[in-house]
């Protein structure tokens, strides 16, 4: 039992150990929401409960798929000096680094990018087909 004082008030924490297959255990904390065993509790108003309980996500999960490639796409970009900046702004080769994995990453990196596009360009349409519109409906990108 682990008690924590939160504003005054002491909140009791179950702990739980397992035994771990070399030797040893390894200790829980038991969710007060649902009782099942976290390594980690988050404080979520008044309480502490596991991730689930909470209600809580990653930021991933709550981004959309186009987004998720592109920052793929930037963060390969980085580490091949594009400065996480995409399309067509590659300095070349970092020192060092093989032209065999350059070119793998650089691959990667062209193929996340033309992905997130394709995820973007079909969330419009599937967006425009929501509104009973098409992309011949929807004005030019310059005028707005």
């Amino acid at each position: 039992m682990l008690i924590v004082l939160r504003a005054g008030q002491p909140e009791h924490l179950r702990l739980v150990r397992t035994a771990c297959t070399y030797g040893g255990a390894r200790p829980w904390f038991l969710c007060p929401g649902c009782g099942s065993r976290r390594t980690k509790l988050f404080e979520v108003g008044d309480r502490f409960v596991g991730r689930t309980c909470g209600r809580l996500v990653y930021q991933s999960q709550q981004e959309r798929p186009g987004d998720r490639l592109a920052l793929r796409a930037k963060r390969l970009a980085a580490r091949i000096g594009g400065g996480g900046v995409l399309p067509n702004t590659l300095t070349g080769k970092p020192p060092r680094m093989h032209w065999r994995t350059y070119a793998l990453i650089e691959q990667r990196a062209a193929a996340a990018w033309a992905a997130s596009v394709e995820a973007r360009q079909a969330e419009i349409v599937r967006r425009c087909a929501g509104l009973g519109r098409t992309l011949r409906d929807l004005p030019p990108a310059g005028d707005q």
